[in-house]
Order: structure tokens, then sequence, then C-alpha cells
């Protein structure tokens, strides 16, 4: 009777035995189902199999169970994947490069409604890399803007009854940021896309 063994195939801990395939895995392999029609084929060691069973390992992994695909068996192949150390690191390598742009994406929509001052053109590529909806980030961008303004003119009425400060400079800069909002809210609601970033609409008014 040939004898079970044990081995590292990249990061999965696979356990072969004559009758049935065990992968420990701590990759999310969403193919690996238990399925009735349309089976996946693994392919390993000049051996095809298929997926007969999966359970949880305490604390992150997958326990993989695969009995071997007879010839007798009336099932429609899925799909088929060679199984090895090649398999394996593109694997590895894929879910690396989703995790760091998972992580990137939900460090950029931290920061999202800041990004609505900037220029319709690096809005747009923001858009498409990390998936922030410029008009969304916009609308925040002008609502922060407006938060300021309110508070400039609060700040203003203290300075004008206290004296406590000069209260021009509160004027002067309520009124230098009320045109940007009202015209970047404009464009927002007239539904351009992506709209201006902050005050681009004054050098650009031939194309806005």
């Amino acid at each position: 009777m040939t004898s079970s063994r044990s081995l590292r195939v990249g990061s999965d801990h696979v356990i072969v035995h004559p009758d049935r395939l065990i992968v420990i895995s701590r990759a999310n392999m969403d193919a690996w189902t238990v399925r009735s029609h349309r089976q996946l084929l693994v392919r390993f060691e000049g051996r095809n199999w298929r997926i007969a069973e999966t359970s949880v390992v305490p604390p992150d992994s997958t326990r993989y169970t695969l009995a071997p695909w007879e010839a007798g068996d009336h099932v429609i192949v899925g799909s088929t994947i060679d199984y090895g150390p090649e398999y394996v690191a593109e694997r590895d390598r894929a879910a690396a490069h989703s995790d760091r742009h998972r992580r990137a994406s939900g460090r950029m929509r931290l920061v999202a409604p800041f990004t609505g001052f900037l220029s319709a053109r690096i809005k747009g590529r923001l858009e498409v890399s990390h998936g922030i909806d410029p008009v969304a980030s916009t609308k925040q961008s002008v609502i922060m803007e407006t938060i300021v303004i309110l508070q400039l003119f609060g700040a203003m009425q203290v300075a004008m009854m206290t004296g406590a400060f000069p209260y021009l400079p509160c004027l002067e800069g309520a009124l230098f940021l009320i045109p940007d909002a009202a015209v970047r809210w404009d464009r927002v609601l007239a539904e351009v896309r992506p709209p201006p970033g902050f005050y681009e609409w004054l050098f650009r008014r031939g194309r806005a």
C-alpha cells in the first residue's frame, strides 16, 4: 500500500494520499468549491482530482479535500487548473497585488472629500485608478468650503464685537471662497463630469 506524504507547494501545505489529496491554504480560492455539475478539474502530479469537501482550518486557512476524478464520471468539466508551484506563485502574486490596491483605495477614500478641490483631469484619473466618484468628491469639497465660509463670517462677527483681532481678513477670505463654491456647485448640478477643481473654472471658462 502506498503511504501518504506531505509536501509544500509554494505557500500551501499539501498531503497526498492514495485515495485523496488535501490542500491546506491561506489563499481565498473561490473556484475551489464543491459542485454537482461543471466541476473543477485539478491536475496535480499527473493525476486528475475534483473538489470533494472544503472546511475551515483556524485561524485563517481552508482545507480542500480532493477525490480522484474517475474516468467513468459523467460530469462536465467546468474548468481545469494545473496545480503546482507556478499556479500557487501566480495566485499569491495576484492576491498581493489585489490587497495593495484595496489598501491604497481605502486610504484614498479617507481623503476623497479633499480630492474634490483637485483639477478635473486629476479627478478623472482618480476615478479610474481608485474608484473615487469625482462628482461626489466635488460635492463634499463644496460643502467643506461652505462650512469654512460660515466659520469665517462667524469669526468676523466676533472680531467686530470684541475687537480682539481684525475682521477684514475673515471677510476677505469668505468673499474669496464664495464664488468658487457657487460656481463649482452649479457645475455639479449641471452634471458636468468631472467637475472643475478649486478655481479651475476661472481658467477654463471656454471649456467648462
